[in-house]
This record gives structure tokens, C-alpha cells and sequence, in this order.
């Protein structure tokens, strides 16, 4: 699969708004229960699904910030991966 230069923009450009969204809203975003407005993104791996790397990896990011740290990194990468096919 060959990722152009414009869809690795746009994929970063999707990490970064995951990361942002998600660490504006910490407050609801990290904790036991976790509510992510940013997974609101997802909807656009169905119109594109080259683009699903770019809600991992925001996922990813934004997990760094948790206070479960590399365990949220690690499954939220993976329920990540495996609810976009």
C-alpha cells in the first residue's frame, strides 16, 4: 500500500486534532471509565480507511497522558486497530 504525500498529512493532521480534542477534554477523557469525544474522528476511516493509522496513533499519543500510561497505550492501540478492520 502506497501513502501518498498528501494522505500522510492528512493522517498526521487527524493524529494531532485525536491528541488536542482528547487532552482539552482531560477531565473526561482519562480515568477508569474513559469518554472520548475524539473517537468522533473514527467516522472518517469509513469514508477513507487509509486513514485509520492516524486515529492509532493519536489514540497512542494521547494515552501517553494517562495516568494508566503504557497500558492505555497498549490496549487502546490495539481496540483501536481491531474495531476498524
Amino acid at each position: 500500500m502506497k501513502i501518498t504525500t498528501k494522505q500522510l498529512a492528512a493522517i498526521g493532521i487527524i493524529a494531532a486534532l485525536y491528541v488536542a480534542i482528547t487532552m482539552g477534554l482531560g477531565a473526561i477523557s482519562f480515568g477508569v471509565v474513559q469518554f472520548r469525544i475524539a473517537i468522533a474522528l473514527s467516522l472518517l476511516v469509513y469514508f477513507n480507511p487509509r486513514l485509520a493509522p492516524a486515529i492509532i496513533i493519536g489514540n497512542s499519543l494521547a494515552g501517553i497522558f494517562s495516568p494508566w500510561g503504557v497500558i492505555n497505550v497498549i490496549v487502546g492501540a490495539i481496540t483501536q486497530r481491531y474495531s476498524h478492520g
